[in-house]
């Protein structure tokens, strides 16, 4: 069941993205970020994070 409470809007940058993803947590921000830096297509993985209700430390276990 898709979440309908998503954190990313149109209207972000890449860093506020990364950021409302990270919710705080350092781990999941650099898992994110190292992500990006083997793929750059990965920001659609982030984007489905989103929309699966995946955030902060969730995102780091994953």
């Amino acid at each position: 069941m898709a979440n309908t409470n998503t954190r990313i809007t149109s209207d972000m940058n890449g860093q506020e993205i990364l950021m409302a993803m990270s919710d705080g947590n350092p781990g999941a921000l650099t898992c994110m970020l190292q992500m990006l830096e083997s793929d750059p297509m990965a920001f659609l993985d982030i984007l489905l994070f989103d929309t699966m209700g995946i955030y902060g430390s969730k995102i780091y276990m994953v």
